[in-house]
Order: C-alpha cells, then structure tokens, then sequence
C-alpha cells in the first residue's frame, strides 16, 4: 500500500521531534499490519528544499533527529524517490481542504492513493471530507461535490476504520480451528492438501503472517481482479509482495516447484509470497478468479538461498 503525503501537514513540523514520530507511525502500521516493508510515500518536488517553520530544510532537521542512520536513510530515500510535480497536477480539478489548496489530496484523488500527514491532533482522523472543483469539459462549467479520501490516522483508534481490514485478527486458539475457518473467512482462497497439512505445524506468528495474506489475497480476487489478467503487482500494492523466480534458479531448482494443481496433477508453479524469513508459500489464479496455494513450507532453494 503506497500513500501520498498531506503538504498542508507540513506546518506541523516544527522540530526533529516531529520527524521522528513520522517515521514511528510508519514503522508502527507496519507492524501492525505485518507487512513485509515499509511502504512508498509519493511527496510533492519542493517538500524536500522548503525551510520549515524557520528551522530548515528536512535535512537540516534530521540531523538532530533521534532515528538511527538507517532509519533517516529510509526517509531521505522516501522523499527523494519519484516525488511528484506540482505543476503536472490536472489543471481541470482543484482540490481544497477548508479552503485551502490541496495537492497531496487532490494527488490521492486522481491516483487512488491513501493519504498520510505528520502525527497531529489536527490530522488524526482516517477520512477527510474535501471540496473538488472540476471544469466540464463540454460546458466549460465548474462542477462541484465533496468527496472523501482515506487517511492514516491515529494508530491509537483504528476500530472500525478503514485500517482495521487490514490488520490480521487472530479468531483462533491453534491451527485446526484456522483452517476450519479459511472457507466462510476467505471464499476466494483455495489451499491444496499439502498447504493444508503443513499449516497444522505452523506457529501463531506463521499463522498470524498466513492469515493476513489470505486476507489480502481474498480481498484482491474479490474487488480488485479486473477481467481475465492476473496482476501480481496489485497484490503487492495491497501488501503482500508476489514474486516469480530467476531464470537461473527455476533451470536449476525448478523441479522443486512441481507441484499438484487444483485439478490433482503435476504443474511448475513458481510465483511464491513470504511467510517468515524461512517459510514461503507458492500460488497461482485459477478459474474463478479465486487464488490456489499450492504449497507452504520452507523456503525452497534458489541460486541465492540453499
């Protein structure tokens, strides 16, 4: 899931305490959600070279910032990577929040992204209700409506937020009862006899990382599967990174990835998802437009893992 910043919660940054908090939120819906990294922040062409509040520049700020090296590096990455221009944006729609010009909102609304703003009781909440203004392109009219785009709000007040779907809830005492669950909890996820009995051996952390990636997986065949294509990466954009493997590693460990099909026989399926440092899972679509898991276990062998 990838999330465009708020600018109007720049004013907010008036110390490199302010910084730091930014990336404890991050790092805290991550950890909430089990996701495998920390997601991409979309941040407009000036956010990186404004002074804040007289104080600087971010760089100048997160010199004095509590966060280890590698923790400013990841935002210095985040803000350095494909930030957008603010003089691309659709000139036909404007964006304003109370009035005031928005264009990390009116960024959300035109590409679908989340939004997200530095920690403030001003911007806690999960939605925001904003003014779009669009020219008719045959009347030349302003048209205007209200229009909500979803926020990252307090991490402290989730329940019965947008978010909440998003966080694996264990409904479970042990590994039984959570594969009795997996037909009514995720309809559009078929697990074949292997993954079905390597599950039982799983721990509640295993299980926990499984759950939330059957929940990302039902959610995607169910309102994100548009027509006959398969399209991984909207998987990973919802959280759950799918990857194939190289060329070299299926010539030399393929016949490893020979597993029963949904239909009982032999078939190469090599697009896989991580379950913990050492444990994979192993998929394919299938008809339906439902997702099979053809194996669970260790991380088998690549080129680069043995």
């Amino acid at each position: 899931m990838n999330f465009s910043f708020n600018e109007l919660s720049s004013h907010c940054i008036k110390s490199a305490q302010d910084l730091d908090a930014f990336y404890k939120q991050i790092r805290t819906y991550v950890n909430l959600t089990k996701r495998e990294n920390l997601p991409s922040i979309i941040f407009n062409d000036t956010f990186a070279s404004e002074n804040y509040n007289g104080i600087g520049t971010i760089y100048n700020i997160l010199k004095d910032s509590s966060l280890d090296e590698e923790e400013k590096n990841y935002l210095k990455g985040l803000i350095q990577n494909s930030p957008f221009s603010l003089a691309i944006l659709d000139d036909n729609i404007s964006i304003k929040f109370n009035g005031e010009i928005a264009k990390g909102f009116q960024y959300s609304a035109i590409h679908g992204l989340r939004s997200i703003s530095i920690p403030s009781d001003k911007w806690g909440d999960y939605t925001y209700s904003i003014e779009q203004e669009k020219i008719d392109p045959v009347t030349g009219d302003i048209i205007s409506k209200e229009i909500e785009i979803e926020h990252l709000g307090n991490l402290n007040n989730y329940a019965g937020k947008w978010l909440e779907a998003f966080i694996p809830l264990v409904t479970y005492s042990n590994a039984n009862e959570f594969l009795e669950r997996i037909p009514q909890n995720y309809p559009y996820v078929v697990l074949s006899e292997h993954a079905k009995t390597a599950l039982i051996g799983f721990n509640t952390g295993k299980l926990k990382s499984l759950e939330r990636s059957m929940k990302i997986f039902n959610t995607f065949c169910q309102k994100h599967w548009r027509g006959s294509v398969f399209r991984k990466h909207l998987i990973t954009e919802l959280g759950v990174t799918i990857k194939g493997e190289s060329e070299q590693t299926m010539d030399k460990y393929g016949h490893q990835r020979n597993f029963k099909n949904e239909h009982g026989k032999k078939e190469i399926i090599p697009l896989h998802f991580n379950i913990s440092d050492d444990h994979r899972g192993n998929i394919k679509p299938i008809e339906g437009k439902k997702i099979y898991i053809a194996y669970l276990g260790m991380h088998l062998s690549t080129v680069k893992y043995k």
